[in-house]
């Protein structure tokens, strides 16, 4: 069975939610090429029914522009209060920023065979089938959830080269969020 740890996440100025909120106003017409550099271990999730996995993209090419956390000398993300007088963290403009890393769940399907489910709506859903489509596991038209075990799911991310666009979603009722729409370089 695959080892599911609890481990802490790191702070990092680069958030995949702020990643993606910069494509989207500066680069979604052309995307940004971005390769997977690792994919780490799988991390408990709020649900005992869930794990997140932390994946870690290469930026390979300039973004002139890409939002990011204002992190401090302790390592800790500064805080702002705004209009309203809640607190979030302060946001500032970088340039250039060489990678950045996405958490993403995954419902626990089987424990016993180590199975793992992305469903077709969720955020991981488009990055996970067009990884499986490229090595050739799923057919190019797929849209139903995967199901996968983890060594399958390495198979198919390790070193997955793509350009990276962005398109907003909402689930009804809920707020609305990114997801990575890849395509080929």
């Amino acid at each position: 069975m695959v080892k599911i740890d609890s481990g802490e996440r790191k702070k990092s100025p680069l958030t995949m939610r702020l990643f993606l909120n910069s494509v989207k106003k500066w680069h979604n017409k052309d995307g940004v090429s971005l390769v997977v550099e690792s994919v780490g271990k799988l991390v408990e999730s709020d649900k005992e029914t869930d794990v997140s996995i932390p994946i870690e993209f290469g930026i390979q090419e300039d973004m002139p522009k890409c939002f990011a956390r204002v992190i401090d000398d302790k390592g800790e993300v500064v805080k702002i209060e705004d209009e309203f007088g809640e607190e979030k963290d302060k946001i500032e403009t970088i340039s250039n920023p060489e990678t950045v890393t996405g958490w993403f769940k995954m419902r626990i399907e089987d424990p016993e065979n180590d199975e793992f489910k992305v469903f077709n709506l969720g955020s991981f859903f488009p990055l996970l089938n067009y990884a499986f489509i490229q090595s050739g596991d799923l057919p190019e038209n797929n849209k139903k959830n995967i199901i996968f075990t983890y060594d399958e799911l390495l198979d198919a991310l390790e070193g997955l080269e793509f350009r990276c666009k962005t398109e907003t979603r909402k689930f009804k009722g809920g707020k609305p969020y990114q997801v990575i729409i890849p395509s080929d370089l």
